[in-house]
């Protein structure tokens, strides 16, 4: 059952209670501790994207054609489509010869309001490489080719490119392929369900980059090096994981539908969280609260982290939120 994580107060009363679920496991893949269900079948979301992007690593599209740190980042974020996120992107579409209608996620405006209030002003209008996960489709893209198939359809369950995705997320999250569940996610890809345990140790791997299958701890390092050193291409201007691996030495990518996962950079751990409301506004509260049981120094966590105050729109502190474990 999901367990009560962060508690919303205002004045005297305690006016919301948000549940769900969190697991930390260590190096060895030992529950350090969790809250809730620590082996619900959740979907990844957007946290699949690093590991998505490893996939394509793994197969050489790195090497292949000397991208960029900040080009590997890419793939693995869900960018705002703030002018630098799309200067990296149209690098990247020109350096792997892709062209732009080939990405099966559909035409956006960016995520960011002030690009798209820019874009407007512009009259610049919806294409897709705004969509916060064309850096994912362009990979994908590219990696068909790698593998010497049609990259038509390569957004299909079926496709070997999405065969051999969900067969590295396996790999990575120590469970068979074929016990990863699959749905739809909102840019048109499979999305993938494990238990949050998996999910936890997953990203443990990742950033330890340590005791894996041949060429995947190379694949690794690559991808936690490069979000690390550019966090702001994960997500954007005052995005949560952006704001998180800035300040303190993990990885770490947020997912729909309140979904989260990090690893310390140093291999200690990988953290999964849930929350069964959907809600991101809690986020901050139990990852602060999860890193200091998992005994991370308490001198480098993002101040977002240490209890959100509720304001009232003149600024003025009227109530807050508190971690319930």
């Amino acid at each position: 059952m999901a367990e009560a994580l962060v508690r919303v107060t205002r004045g005297s009363l305690l006016e919301s209670t948000h549940y769900g679920d969190v697991v930390v496991v260590d190096r060895t893949g030992k529950v350090l501790f969790s809250r809730g269900a620590a082996d619900e079948l959740v979907y990844y979301r957007s946290a699949a994207k690093p590991l998505q992007a490893l996939a394509a690593l793994l197969k050489g599209l790195d090497t292949e054609f000397s991208l960029s740190s900040e080009q590997v980042a890419i793939l693995c974020g869900s960018h705002g489509g703030e002018p630098r996120h799309i200067e990296v992107l149209q690098g990247l579409l020109r350096k792997l010869s892709i062209d732009i209608d080939e990405l099966y996620c559909e035409p956006s405006l960016p995520l960011n309001a002030f690009a798209v209030e820019a874009l407007l002003r512009a009259g610049g209008q919806r294409t897709r490489l705004y969509h916060n996960c064309s850096g994912k489709h362009i990979a994908m893209i590219a990696l068909s080719r790698l593998m010497g198939h049609d990259a038509r359809g390569y957004q299909e369950q079926r496709h070997p490119v999405q065969v051999w995705i969900r067969g590295v997320l396996g790999t990575m999250c120590g469970i068979p392929a074929a016990d990863i569940v699959l749905g739809c996610d909102g840019c048109g890809v499979p999305v993938h369900a494990v238990p949050l345990l998996a999910m936890a140790a997953s990203y443990q791997r990742l950033a330890a980059a340590v005791s894996l299958p041949e060429g995947y701890e190379r694949a690794c390092r690559v991808i936690s090096a490069s979000m690390a050193a550019h966090p702001f291409l994960i997500g954007g201007e005052g995005r949560f994981d952006s704001q998180l691996m800035a300040s303190c030495a993990v990885i770490a990518k947020s997912g729909a539908e309140g979904v989260f996962c990090a690893g310390a950079r140093s291999g200690e751990w990988g953290m999964a969280i849930k929350i069964h409301d959907g809600s991101q506004r809690a986020m901050g509260c139990v990852v602060g609260r999860a890193m200091e049981l998992a005994g991370f120094p308490s001198d480098c966590i993002h101040p977002r982290l240490r209890g959100p105050v509720i304001a009232n729109q003149a600024g003025e502190m009227i109530g807050g939120m508190t971690a319930a474990f």
